[in-house]
């Protein structure tokens, strides 16, 4: 055991153990493990939800793919091209947080055309583009709005369309309904469903929600300590026994005694 001491011997053991810990697999400089043997294939054009506890890993292993956190070892391939070294502005991935994050000067239609107008996007195609995806998200009537101005649920709709009016090649989504209400989030996860399967899109789909998982997921990657410890569809892991069967009647249960 590692006991720590003051002084110039103290110092000398804290950067001997720090050395330690950056040469061991899978530990951050502060020597916590976060994800642990991670052998994942996302396919062209699948819905995959990443579901587990809280602290289980799946914010990180989106921020992996994002680009804003690097890998300790292993590689992230994009089309069989590593990623190491490529900034997230260069990866062709989107991404949803919780927080919606729109410019609050800007109305909805400047908000979805921010990432367009980067691209320097003629105008006649950026405002059929930023409309055909408004139109898909349900937002036509709200784009002379600004964000103050807009419901909850169609501020989470303008940050969804402004992360995939540029059409993506990856698209992540990280527990963006968490913030709403339940009809309003049964709602968004309907939508969601239509538009992946009319744009094609890879989408990686984050939640801790089991109704969540099941009504989006054509896989699900149940997550543990780091681990991913079951994947399958729905009906494949009940049959499985394991964690996603457990976690599933106990959350049916609890939704009866409810």
């Amino acid at each position: 055991p590692f006991v720590e001491t003051g002084g110039l011997l103290g110092r000398r053991q804290r950067i001997e153990q720090l050395a330690r810990q950056k040469a061991m697999p899978y530990v951050t400089n502060e020597g916590v493990i976060v994800l642990q043997h991670i052998d994942l294939t996302i396919r062209d054009g699948e819905f995959l939800v990443l579901l587990g506890p809280s602290g289980c890993g799946k914010t990180t292993l989106l921020r992996l793919l994002s680009g804003l956190e690097a890998p300790t070892v292993g590689s992230v391939l994009f089309d069989g091209k590593d990623m190491a070294g490529v900034p997230p502005e260069d990866r062709d991935v989107a991404m949803v947080f919780q927080n919606y994050s729109l410019y609050p000067h800007f109305t909805a239609f400047d908000n979805i055309a921010f990432p367009l107008r980067n691209l320097h996007i003629p105008r006649q195609e950026l405002t059929e583009t930023v409309e055909h995806m408004a139109a898909l998200l349900d937002l036509s009537e709200c784009l002379n709005r600004l964000p103050f101005q807009l419901s909850g649920g169609q501020v989470q709709r303008v940050a969804i369309a402004r992360a995939l009016v540029r059409k993506p090649r990856l698209f992540l989504m990280d527990e963006p309904f968490s913030n709403l209400d339940a009809p309003m989030r049964a709602a968004l996860r309907r939508m969601v469903k239509r538009i992946h399967t009319e744009l094609g899109t890879a989408f990686v789909y984050v939640t801790h929600d089991q109704t969540e998982a099941l009504a989006l997921g054509e896989r699900i990657l149940v997550m543990k300590d780091g681990h991913i410890i079951e994947q399958g569809n729905h009906e494949t892991l009940l049959q499985k026994g394991g964690f996603y069967h457990t976690l599933y009647y106990s959350q049916f249960a609890a939704s009866r005694e409810a």
